[in-house]
């Protein structure tokens, strides 16, 4: 019976990404991560590294994984930010209105990389993320991403974070 449910749950759901993305927001829960002060526009940095299920048939990290990889980074910026907080005691909602990325040089299977996450502008409709893929090793940058967010119920995004 439990192989039954666990073979329905890769199936319906994306177990990998669900257990990493929960394991990102209980971090701070478990103080493992410090918190961040969005007025003074700092960083945020997620660890990972290119896994088999990233690759692509070329054997590098297929497109996807790196808007994938990204969102990571944005579910840690607003969890140690605060925002998380206050967009669950305000009952608003998060939503990633556009993207643009740019990839710069692939990575290869096992490669360690960080996602850093900034705040580059907010007004009071939207925020703007910067987003850098950045080797571990080199510390080139193999991609970066500008993100236009939304926080959905929250009339002034601007009087919200400040």
């Amino acid at each position: 019976m439990f192989l039954y449910v666990l073979v329905a749950l890769l199936i319906l759901v994306d177990v990998p990404y669900m257990l990493r993305a929960i394991w990102i927001l209980l971090a701070h829960k478990l103080n493992i991560v410090p918190d961040l002060n969005v007025k003074n526009g700092q960083e945020s940095v997620v660890n990972s590294i290119c896994w088999t299920s990233d690759l692509d048939f070329m054997l590098h990290m297929n497109n996807s994984k790196y808007v994938r990889e990204l969102d990571y980074g944005r579910y840690d910026y607003l969890e140690r930010s605060g925002i998380v907080k206050l967009m669950m005691k305000n009952k608003f909602s998060f939503v990633q209105n556009a993207a643009t990325i740019r990839f710069r040089r692939a990575l290869e299977l096992f490669h360690p990389f960080s996602i850093v996450t900034k705040v580059v502008y907010f007004d009071a409709k939207f925020m703007f993320f910067e987003q850098q893929i950045v080797s571990r090793r080199t510390g080139f940058i193999h991609a970066i991403a500008y993100n236009k967010n939304v926080i959905l119920g929250c009339e002034d995004v601007e009087k919200f974070l400040m």
